[in-house]
């Protein structure tokens, strides 16, 4: 059995599991169990105090409804009041904070394994033990597996996952227990790391799990089949019609940014070929009739953009890209809008060409420019993702980017402002002074004495007094959709 465990944006099925199905090409049972979760509590949470919590909660159902029939994105405002009505009912009744996208508990470190442990012997602390024994646990009892895969991708999945872990090994400890995912894959890729786990799961494995589980399953895994959705909710996921997030490649096709974990863990490049994108597209479109595809690549390449555009998938698309030389083709970017793009989600990182150049992102501030003016004359929205308080940026490098946002603002639909975490990987701690950023002994980021003195404090005082309160950047945050960001954006552009 495979598993994807709480917390994760419900806006579509996971891509990890899908991939493994299809190329396991066996009869193994899945269950999305962020999805179940996360409605059960929706459902079974108990009421706030107050007449306010009891109207919030007595529209509970119908904000769900609102979101799988896209009455939620008739607006910005009435969405994001959707949104923060749903996590207030996820929110009540627990010591820990649940949201459509975080797990948080002030009583246990996710980056901490003696906390992940000790939430596999509690198990009835986490928010999700009432799920697990009424829902979960009598699901894995009806199909008896021998071993139990679970897909961890992201920190907020951690301490539900391993109050999982614990509640299946007290129940049955003959059921072995394998971790992955992309989160597991970074833990693994830690100097420090030492397996701190091995009492309690069976393997961990490390990046693609094709070959490794068709191995402990005794049959040769098929690369040639495509994803597969079967077993998962299509119509029941928190939006407006079904996606499908599928992947062309593994990895990233620049693999140099300074900044990335991809660069830092060495993780290698590799690619489908475009005759079996084209076929898995054509068979899982015609027999999901998605409303959607996601490419959740790191970047896609030009030659597959051109590709698409000769061969469009039959339905609406968005994936990211990188600032290629291609985008700065206004009938290249016509094409992608005919083949069915309707929204780039761009990693442009800096508006200081001094900046991008000691990233080594490979990107031209002023073709960033054109290729924004291109994609918004051929009527594609842009998701731009903006990075502060690297090592090699100073304030005035922080005004630049700024500066560059007012003046393409017409062409940026949506953004992303985050401040930077150093990776333990980064060739960036060569040159600086590095402090603990968590005393979590699988900590994927630390802290550093900046260089140039424009350490955290300062950032976040700029983007607070002075980045958010641009009219212009203002205007692009308050479009913006709250939690599930760039997997909504699509369909406010689709309105």
């Amino acid at each position: 059995m495979l598993i994807h465990p709480p917390v994760a944006k419900p806006s579509e099925p996971p891509p990890g599991i899908p991939a493994l199905l299809g190329s396991l090409d066996s009869d193994i049972p899945a269950i999305d169990a962020n999805l179940q979760g996360l409605i059960y509590l929706i459902k079974h949470n108990p009421q706030d105090d107050g007449p306010q919590a009891l109207r919030i909660w007595s529209q509970r159902n119908n904000n769900i409804m609102q979101l799988r029939n896209g009455s939620a994105f008739k607006s910005i405002d009435h969405y994001n009041r959707i949104i923060s009505e749903i996590e207030r009912v996820l929110a009540s009744g627990h010591a820990a904070k649940v949201g459509l996208a975080d797990y948080i508990d002030a009583r246990a470190n996710p980056i901490s394994s003696t906390d992940l442990l000790a939430e596999a012997e509690n198990p009835e602390n986490n928010a999700f033990h009432d799920y697990y024994i009424d829902e979960l646990l009598p699901e894995i009892e009806r199909y008896a597996p021998a071993w139990i895969g679970l897909s961890i991708n992201f920190i907020s999945q951690a301490l539900p996952a391993f109050a999982l872990i614990g509640l299946v090994k007290s129940r049955w400890p003959h059921i072995k227990l394998i971790i992955g995912g992309g989160l597991i894959t970074s833990w693994m890729a830690l100097p420090s790391w030492n397996n701190p786990f091995g009492a309690l799961v069976d393997m961990c494995i490390d990046g693609p799990g094709e070959e490794r589980l068709a191995k402990n399953l005794g049959i040769n895994p098929n690369n040639t089949n495509p994803p597969d959705y079967q077993q998962f909710p299509l119509q029941h996921y928190l939006s407006p019609m079904p996606v499908l997030p599928y992947a062309t490649s593994r990895g990233c096709l620049w693999h140099r940014c300074r900044f990335c974990p991809e660069t830092a863990e060495n993780n290698s490049y590799t690619a489908l070929p475009f005759a079996q994108i084209r076929d898995e597209l054509n068979i899982l479109t015609n027999y999901h009739n998605p409303g959607m595809i996601h490419f959740v690549d790191s970047a896609l390449s030009p030659r597959l953009a051109a590709d698409l555009s000769k061969n469009p998938p039959g339905t609406p698309w968005y994936g990211y890209f990188r600032f290629e030389q291609v985008l700065k083709d206004l009938d290249f970017c016509l094409e992608l809008k005919k083949s069915g793009c309707i929204m780039v989600k761009l990693g442009l990182e800096s508006g200081s060409q001094n900046v991008l150049d000691a990233m080594d992102k490979g990107i031209c501030i002023e073709k960033a420019g054109i290729i924004l003016n291109n994609l918004h004359k051929a009527g594609i929205a842009t998701f731009v993702y903006l990075l502060f308080g690297t090592p090699v940026e100073n304030d005035s490098d922080a005004m630049l980017t700024l500066k560059f946002v007012r003046k393409h603002h017409h062409a940026i639909t949506f953004i992303n402002s985050a401040i930077f975490l150093m990776p333990h990987h980064s060739p960036w701690k060569k040159t600086v002074e590095c402090i603990p950023f968590s005393h979590g002994d699988l900590s994927l980021y630390t802290n550093f004495e900046h260089p140039l003195g424009w350490d955290r404090k300062k950032v976040r005082h700029f983007l607070d007094r002075i980045w958010k309160r641009d009219p212009a950047v203002a205007a692009i945050l308050r479009r913006t959709p709250k939690v599930f960001t760039s997997n909504h954006a699509p369909f406010f552009v689709l309105n």
